[in-house]
């Protein structure tokens, strides 16, 4: 059996930790945010976009990194429950604008305190620096083409 190198332990690591985070928030969240707000995280994220200025549908594709057909289904799924509007964009009308109905706004608010208070938890776990050096990290991470 060919030695270990660190890489391959940090390897290991990482991906051990990234699965219990995103499993053990995941069976935190999703149960929340479906009871409290009828949500799962992948409409709410949509909806923060929205809120935050992303408002063409091929920008929520390029933003949340989804095929633009998956982001489709998801706009019309808000689209039937009232929480998004779709108009021509004044600018140039073959594009469509998305824009969030007063209830729309309610629940992107509401489900938005929802993960204050309980990602809030586990990143406050975190003293400041650590959490910032931790967020930059993610963010590069994320950032890294993967190669061939």
């Amino acid at each position: 059996m060919p030695a270990r190198t660190r890489l391959a332990d940090d390897i290991d690591a990482f991906l051990a930790a990234l699965w219990r985070l995103n499993y053990s928030l995941s069976k935190q969240i999703t149960p929340l945010l479906e009871a409290e707000h009828n949500l799962d995280l992948r409409l709410l994220l949509i909806l923060r976009a929205v809120r935050y200025g992303v408002v063409h549908p091929s920008g929520l594709a390029d933003a949340l990194q989804l095929p633009a057909s998956l982001v489709s289904r998801y706009l019309e799924a808000l689209a039937r429950r009232g929480l998004i509007e779709r108009c021509a964009d004044p600018h140039d009308s073959r594009r469509v604008r998305i824009h969030l109905t007063a209830d729309g706004e309610r629940v992107t608010t509401n489900a938005s305190h929802t993960l204050l208070t309980t990602l809030g938890l586990r990143l406050a776990a975190l003293p400041p620096e650590e959490r910032a050096a931790f967020l930059r990290a993610l963010v590069h991470l994320s950032e890294v083409p993967l190669e061939g």
